[in-house]
């Protein structure tokens, strides 16, 4: 229940938003470095960010329900 308050989903909603961003940033850091094999790790942070986008829409479906 207390999950489902708007407030709550609200906080989870930016903290979500938040992740996405700050894994990007580091996708982007990682990516313009000289970092040795950064192919499984840029892909690991890209299905990350596939998931953090999957539960900001879900979050985003129960706000606006």
């Amino acid at each position: 229940a207390l999950s489902q308050d708007p407030q709550n989903l609200n906080l989870q909603s930016d903290i979500v938003c938040l992740k996405i961003q700050i894994l990007k940033m580091t996708f982007y850091k990682i990516e313009n470095s000289e970092v040795e094999n950064q192919e499984p790790i840029l892909q690991v942070i890209q299905a990350e960010i596939k998931t953090l986008k999957d539960r900001y829409q879900a979050i985003q479906a129960l706000l606006h329900s």
